[in-house]
């Protein structure tokens, strides 16, 4: 199937769409053989064999894969078939998002220039997967690989990119400032316990000298 739309386009296929464009050992024409390589599943060699009008059509109609621009967006859940896959939208307050989740987010997430990279551990980390059990949904027990295959099948590349840059920007922006807000925070009560510490010692030196003991200043 030839994909008309980000959307038609598996995670794991975008890593090899990306790394491809920022290629530049690969010319134009080289670039776009691989390109359809990849989108349509064929050997590199099948793509060469082509005619030249079914190669030239290709080349248009996946055109939107040289330009992989993305806006962050969120993503509450997605529904296919007995599952469902709900995706964090409040990492500090997900009962499903242990610190451990949390230290492994901000790693992944540490650089947006690599997020490609590690999109489907991004994913991974943040989905719960549940399945339907007769009229309710319970959180279904998988193994990391069907978990994984579960997400690469069955969310769009430009879901789970837009969902990722949103952790990347918007949650990595509130972290620092929350950090910036506890270094403040610290910083005011230190100064108090300085006021507090002098008032005291001040106090202390003159009960001293009330009772003839005295300091020396």
């Amino acid at each position: 199937m030839i994909p008309k739309s980000w959307k038609d386009i598996p995670i794991d296929k975008f890593c090899q769409i990306y790394d491809l464009n920022l290629d530049d050992s690969l010319d134009v024409i080289e670039r776009d053989i691989r390109l359809i390589s990849v989108a349509l599943d064929k050997t590199v060699e099948e793509v060469e064999g082509m005619q030249v009008s079914d190669f030239n059509e290709l080349r248009d109609k996946i055109s939107f894969l040289k330009n992989p621009k993305f806006s962050p967006k969120k993503l509450k859940a997605i529904k296919k078939g007995k599952y469902k896959l709900e995706f964090a939208l409040d990492i500090y307050n997900d009962k499903e998002v242990t610190a451990g989740t949390y230290i492994d987010l901000m790693t992944l997430t540490k650089d947006p220039d690599s997020v490609h990279l590690n999109l489907l551990k991004i994913l991974n980390t943040l989905t719960t997967v549940y399945k339907r059990k007769w009229f309710w949904w319970k959180k279904a027990e998988l193994s990391k690989d069907e978990k994984l295959h579960l997400i690469n099948n069955n969310v769009s590349v430009e879901d789970a990119y837009q969902y990722a840059l949103f952790f990347c920007r918007y949650y990595r922006n509130l972290t620092e400032g929350i950090q910036n807000y506890l270094d403040l925070k610290l910083e005011k009560q230190m100064k108090k316990t300085a006021k507090v510490q002098k008032k005291l010692l001040k106090k202390i030196k003159k009960d001293l000298k009330a009772t003839g003991d005295g300091l020396q200043s």
